[in-house]
Protein backbone atom coordinates (compact mmCIF):
# COMPACT_ATOMS: atom_id res chain seq x y z
CA UNK A 1 0.00 0.00 0.00
CA UNK A 2 1.51 3.44 -1.01
CA UNK A 3 1.63 6.33 1.67
CA UNK A 4 2.79 9.68 1.10
CA UNK A 5 2.87 12.74 3.27
CA UNK A 6 0.40 15.35 3.22
CA UNK A 7 1.67 17.98 5.39
CA UNK A 8 3.38 15.33 7.83
CA UNK A 9 0.55 13.01 7.96
CA UNK A 10 0.83 9.49 5.92
CA UNK A 11 -2.14 8.53 4.49
CA UNK A 12 -2.49 6.23 1.62
CA UNK A 13 -3.20 6.27 -1.90
CA UNK A 14 -5.68 3.45 -3.06
CA UNK A 15 -8.81 2.24 -5.23
CA UNK A 16 -11.31 0.23 -3.61
CA UNK A 17 -10.20 -3.08 -5.83
CA UNK A 18 -6.76 -2.33 -4.44
CA UNK A 19 -7.97 -1.79 -0.60
CA UNK A 20 -10.45 -5.26 -0.99
CA UNK A 21 -7.30 -7.02 -2.03
CA UNK A 22 -5.39 -5.66 0.80
CA UNK A 23 -7.40 -6.29 3.69
CA UNK A 24 -7.91 -10.26 1.98
CA UNK A 25 -4.41 -10.29 1.40
CA UNK A 26 -3.87 -9.62 5.29
CA UNK A 27 -6.40 -11.40 6.68
CA UNK A 28 -5.35 -14.47 4.79
CA UNK A 29 -1.73 -14.48 5.87
CA UNK A 30 -2.54 -13.00 9.48
CA UNK A 31 -0.06 -9.86 8.72
CA UNK A 32 -0.74 -7.85 11.70
CA UNK A 33 -1.76 -4.67 9.81
CA UNK A 34 -2.88 -1.35 11.39
CA UNK A 35 -5.58 0.55 10.13
CA UNK A 36 -5.96 4.46 11.28
CA UNK A 37 -8.53 7.12 10.08
CA UNK A 38 -7.59 11.15 9.57
CA UNK A 39 -9.54 13.82 9.32
CA UNK A 40 -9.11 17.56 9.72
CA UNK A 41 -9.85 17.47 13.17
CA UNK A 42 -6.20 15.42 13.53
CA UNK A 43 -4.72 18.50 13.06
CA UNK A 44 -6.00 20.30 16.43
CA UNK A 45 -6.35 16.99 18.43
CA UNK A 46 -2.02 16.71 18.05
CA UNK A 47 -2.08 19.92 19.97
CA UNK A 48 -3.80 18.92 22.95
CA UNK A 49 -2.42 15.38 22.37
CA UNK A 50 0.79 16.06 21.15
CA UNK A 51 2.54 12.38 22.14
CA UNK A 52 0.23 10.79 19.78
CA UNK A 53 2.61 12.21 17.42
CA UNK A 54 4.69 8.92 17.27
CA UNK A 55 1.74 6.37 17.83
CA UNK A 56 0.39 7.01 14.43
CA UNK A 57 3.62 7.16 12.34
CA UNK A 58 4.07 3.37 11.98
CA UNK A 59 1.12 2.23 11.14
CA UNK A 60 0.03 0.54 7.56
CA UNK A 61 -3.02 1.92 5.81
CA UNK A 62 -4.39 5.39 6.69
CA UNK A 63 -7.98 5.99 5.63
CA UNK A 64 -9.28 9.57 4.80
CA UNK A 65 -11.94 9.19 7.68
CA UNK A 66 -12.92 13.23 6.97
CA UNK A 67 -14.92 14.05 4.11
CA UNK A 68 -13.14 17.71 4.20
CA UNK A 69 -9.20 16.23 4.57
CA UNK A 70 -10.14 14.08 1.43
CA UNK A 71 -11.35 16.81 -0.42
CA UNK A 72 -8.89 19.43 0.68
CA UNK A 73 -6.33 17.19 0.38
CA UNK A 74 -7.39 16.35 -3.54
CA UNK A 75 -7.98 20.35 -4.14
CA UNK A 76 -3.98 21.04 -3.05
CA UNK A 77 -2.94 18.09 -5.50
CA UNK A 78 -1.95 15.28 -3.06
CA UNK A 79 -3.25 12.09 -4.62
CA UNK A 80 -5.71 11.55 -3.00
CA UNK A 81 -8.46 8.33 -4.57
CA UNK A 82 -11.02 6.56 -3.41
CA UNK A 83 -12.71 7.85 -0.13
CA UNK A 84 -13.48 5.30 2.45
CA UNK A 85 -14.84 6.48 6.39
CA UNK A 86 -13.74 4.42 9.52
CA UNK A 87 -17.16 2.95 9.59
CA UNK A 88 -17.44 1.87 5.86
CA UNK A 89 -14.55 0.08 6.12
CA UNK A 90 -15.64 -1.10 9.23
CA UNK A 91 -18.86 -2.95 7.48
CA UNK A 92 -16.79 -3.65 4.55
CA UNK A 93 -14.15 -6.07 6.95
CA UNK A 94 -17.14 -7.20 8.96
CA UNK A 95 -18.19 -8.55 5.22
CA UNK A 96 -14.93 -9.79 3.96
CA UNK A 97 -14.48 -11.50 6.99
CA UNK A 98 -18.33 -13.30 7.06
CA UNK A 99 -17.39 -13.81 3.56
CA UNK A 100 -14.28 -15.82 4.59
CA UNK A 101 -16.00 -17.59 8.04
CA UNK A 102 -13.37 -15.57 10.08
CA UNK A 103 -13.39 -14.45 13.37
CA UNK A 104 -13.63 -11.13 15.56
CA UNK A 105 -12.69 -9.37 19.12
CA UNK A 106 -14.23 -6.18 19.85
CA UNK A 107 -11.88 -4.14 22.71
CA UNK A 108 -13.65 -1.15 23.82
CA UNK A 109 -16.93 0.58 25.45
CA UNK A 110 -18.40 -0.40 28.42
CA UNK A 111 -18.97 -4.05 29.12
CA UNK A 112 -22.88 -3.43 28.36
CA UNK A 113 -22.44 -1.86 24.86
CA UNK A 114 -19.56 -4.62 24.14
CA UNK A 115 -21.60 -7.83 24.81
CA UNK A 116 -24.30 -5.94 23.07
CA UNK A 117 -22.21 -5.24 19.87
CA UNK A 118 -21.25 -9.32 19.87
CA UNK A 119 -24.97 -9.92 19.87
CA UNK A 120 -26.00 -7.71 16.66
CA UNK A 121 -22.58 -8.34 15.07
CA UNK A 122 -23.60 -12.66 15.44
CA UNK A 123 -27.18 -11.52 14.12
CA UNK A 124 -26.19 -9.73 10.82
CA UNK A 125 -23.12 -11.36 10.12
CA UNK A 126 -24.01 -15.08 10.41
CA UNK A 127 -20.85 -16.73 8.86
CA UNK A 128 -18.84 -15.20 11.54
CA UNK A 129 -16.75 -18.05 12.94
CA UNK A 130 -16.85 -16.53 16.37
CA UNK A 131 -16.71 -13.06 18.30
CA UNK A 132 -15.24 -12.21 21.65
CA UNK A 133 -15.26 -9.16 23.00
CA UNK A 134 -13.70 -7.38 26.37
CA UNK A 135 -14.23 -3.70 27.97
CA UNK A 136 -12.24 -0.80 27.16
CA UNK A 137 -11.67 0.06 31.08
CA UNK A 138 -9.01 -2.03 31.99
CA UNK A 139 -5.87 -0.91 33.94
CA UNK A 140 -2.74 -0.97 33.32
CA UNK A 141 -2.37 -4.26 35.48
CA UNK A 142 -4.85 -6.06 33.74
CA UNK A 143 -3.34 -5.64 30.01
CA UNK A 144 -1.23 -8.85 30.07
CA UNK A 145 -4.34 -10.87 30.70
CA UNK A 146 -6.59 -8.95 27.99
CA UNK A 147 -3.60 -9.31 25.32
CA UNK A 148 -3.56 -13.18 26.40
CA UNK A 149 -7.22 -13.25 26.08
CA UNK A 150 -7.13 -11.81 22.65
CA UNK A 151 -4.03 -14.15 21.39
CA UNK A 152 -6.08 -17.25 23.11
CA UNK A 153 -8.85 -16.34 21.09
CA UNK A 154 -6.66 -15.70 17.89
CA UNK A 155 -9.35 -13.55 16.11
CA UNK A 156 -8.43 -12.57 12.47
CA UNK A 157 -9.88 -8.96 13.26
CA UNK A 158 -9.50 -6.74 16.41
CA UNK A 159 -11.78 -3.56 16.31
CA UNK A 160 -9.89 -1.29 19.27
CA UNK A 161 -12.76 0.94 20.46
CA UNK A 162 -11.40 2.91 23.41
CA UNK A 163 -10.90 6.88 22.99
CA UNK A 164 -7.70 8.44 21.79
CA UNK A 165 -5.03 8.79 22.77
CA UNK A 166 -5.32 5.80 24.82
CA UNK A 167 -6.08 3.23 22.25
CA UNK A 168 -3.09 4.81 19.63
CA UNK A 169 -0.65 4.30 22.67
CA UNK A 170 -2.13 0.60 23.59
CA UNK A 171 -1.14 -0.41 19.95
CA UNK A 172 2.05 1.91 19.98
CA UNK A 173 3.20 -0.33 22.94
CA UNK A 174 1.56 -4.03 22.44
CA UNK A 175 1.47 -4.52 18.54
CA UNK A 176 4.07 -7.15 18.33
CA UNK A 177 2.54 -8.87 20.91
CA UNK A 178 -0.72 -9.41 19.49
CA UNK A 179 -1.34 -12.55 17.16
CA UNK A 180 -3.89 -11.13 14.39
CA UNK A 181 -5.07 -10.43 10.95
CA UNK A 182 -5.94 -6.45 11.12
CA UNK A 183 -6.14 -4.15 13.65
CA UNK A 184 -8.81 -1.24 13.06
CA UNK A 185 -8.44 1.60 15.41
CA UNK A 186 -12.22 2.92 15.00
CA UNK A 187 -12.73 4.32 18.12
CA UNK A 188 -16.73 4.55 18.63
CA UNK A 189 -17.73 1.89 16.22
CA UNK A 190 -18.51 -1.08 19.00
CA UNK A 191 -21.28 1.70 20.56
CA UNK A 192 -22.38 1.90 16.84
CA UNK A 193 -22.62 -1.69 16.08
CA UNK A 194 -24.71 -2.15 19.45
CA UNK A 195 -26.77 0.76 18.23
CA UNK A 196 -25.91 2.69 21.38
CA UNK A 197 -25.18 5.26 19.33
CA UNK A 198 -25.67 6.83 15.76
CA UNK A 199 -23.48 7.77 12.05
CA UNK A 200 -23.15 10.99 11.42
CA UNK A 201 -25.75 11.49 8.18
CA UNK A 202 -23.54 11.40 4.96
CA UNK A 203 -25.15 14.89 3.82
CA UNK A 204 -23.86 16.20 6.99
CA UNK A 205 -20.20 14.74 6.97
CA UNK A 206 -19.94 16.68 3.26
CA UNK A 207 -20.73 19.92 5.14
CA UNK A 208 -18.24 19.02 7.50
CA UNK A 209 -20.86 18.92 10.26
CA UNK A 210 -20.06 15.89 11.73
CA UNK A 211 -18.53 17.50 14.60
CA UNK A 212 -22.28 18.97 15.35
CA UNK A 213 -23.48 15.52 15.22
CA UNK A 214 -21.33 14.07 17.31
CA UNK A 215 -21.53 17.35 19.92
CA UNK A 216 -26.15 16.74 19.81
CA UNK A 217 -25.59 13.20 20.55
CA UNK A 218 -22.99 13.75 23.51
CA UNK A 219 -22.63 17.39 24.21
CA UNK A 220 -20.72 17.16 27.81
CA UNK A 221 -17.85 14.92 25.68
CA UNK A 222 -17.96 16.88 22.79
CA UNK A 223 -18.29 20.59 23.90
CA UNK A 224 -13.90 21.55 24.34
CA UNK A 225 -14.14 19.91 20.72
CA UNK A 226 -16.80 21.65 19.40
CA UNK A 227 -15.58 25.33 20.82
CA UNK A 228 -12.00 24.59 19.64
CA UNK A 229 -11.45 22.22 16.85
CA UNK A 230 -13.72 23.94 14.69
CA UNK A 231 -12.09 27.69 14.91
CA UNK A 232 -8.48 26.12 14.46
CA UNK A 233 -9.42 24.01 11.82
CA UNK A 234 -10.98 27.10 9.96
CA UNK A 235 -8.69 30.17 11.12
CA UNK A 236 -5.28 28.03 11.46
CA UNK A 237 -4.90 24.65 10.18
CA UNK A 238 -6.70 25.56 6.62
CA UNK A 239 -5.19 28.93 5.75
CA UNK A 240 -1.55 27.66 7.09
CA UNK A 241 -1.73 24.54 4.84
CA UNK A 242 -3.02 26.39 1.68
CA UNK A 243 -0.62 28.97 2.74
CA UNK A 244 2.41 26.14 3.08
CA UNK A 245 1.26 23.95 -0.30
CA UNK A 246 -0.22 26.62 -2.73
CA UNK A 247 1.82 29.79 -1.83
CA UNK A 248 5.10 28.27 -0.94
CA UNK A 249 4.63 24.90 -3.11
CA UNK A 250 5.99 23.08 0.10
CA UNK A 251 4.08 19.70 -0.16
CA UNK A 252 6.77 18.03 1.80
CA UNK A 253 5.39 20.10 5.06
CA UNK A 254 6.27 18.55 8.01
CA UNK A 255 3.95 18.80 11.38
CA UNK A 256 7.22 20.76 13.11
CA UNK A 257 5.85 23.47 9.96
CA UNK A 258 3.11 24.38 12.05
CA UNK A 259 4.51 27.00 14.25
CA UNK A 260 1.41 26.39 17.25
CA UNK A 261 2.34 22.16 17.04
CA UNK A 262 5.84 23.06 17.06
CA UNK A 263 5.57 24.60 20.46
CA UNK A 264 3.76 21.38 21.58
CA UNK A 265 5.82 19.32 20.32
CA UNK A 266 8.64 20.75 21.18
CA UNK A 267 7.83 20.68 24.79
CA UNK A 268 7.39 17.06 24.83
CA UNK A 269 10.42 16.47 23.08
CA UNK A 270 9.08 15.34 19.98
CA UNK A 271 10.23 18.00 17.44
CA UNK A 272 12.04 16.08 15.24
CA UNK A 273 9.81 12.95 15.44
Amino acid sequence: MHNFNFCGLPVSSFTREELIEYLENSLNKKENKIIYGHSLGIFPRLLRQPQTVKYIMDYDLYVSDGYKFHQFGKCLGFPFKYRISLPEITFLILEITNKIHGSLYLLGANQSSNNTAIKKVKEKYKNINYCYGHHGYFSENDKNEVINDINEKNPDILFLGMPSPMKEKFIYKNKDSLNVGIIVLNGGMIDVLAEKAKLTPPVLKKLGLALIFRFIQAPKHKISQFLSYYPLIGFYFIPSIFYKVKILEKKSCRLEDFILLKRKLKKHNLVGF
